[in-house]
């Protein structure tokens, strides 16, 4: 960009130099609201082919995850499949997923008590 004194040793004054840069700005202003208008005329336009596309992709995912789990439910053993079936007949399930719940949330709990333990050792050490 010039500066004053090249401005002034060429001739030019300020005057004469202030509308370029005006409709330089203007010009880029302009321009910057097309592109935006356009970016968004576009994303309007492909939101709903992305939208069907997402759905489409959850469904054969939920199809493929259909066809594997009696595959999966084979590995599993006799009796761990008639005791849920039954469970989820008697509506025994609640107290059965509680009961998952409480153990997984102990077994964490005393992992972490473990780890704490294992780090204050290894601190008290160093100090």
């Amino acid at each position: 960009m010039r500066d004053t004194e090249t401005m002034r040793s060429n001739g030019q004054s300020a005057a004469q130099f202030a509308p370029w840069v005006a409709g330089l700005t203007a010009a880029g202003g302009g321009t910057a609201v097309l592109l935006a208008r356009r970016a968004r005329r576009r994303r309007k336009q492909t939101a709903p082919a992305r939208i069907q596309a997402a759905r489409d992709a959850a469904r054969d995912a939920a199809r493929g995850a259909a066809r594997n789990l009696p595959a999966a439910a084979r590995k599993l053993p006799d009796r761990w499949t008639t005791t849920v079936s039954e469970a989820m007949e008697n509506k025994r399930w609640r107290t059965m997923a509680i009961t998952a719940a409480a153990t997984t949330w102990l077994l964490f709990r005393w992992s972490e008590i473990r780890q704490l333990r294992q780090m204050n050792r290894e601190l008290t050490a160093r100090a």
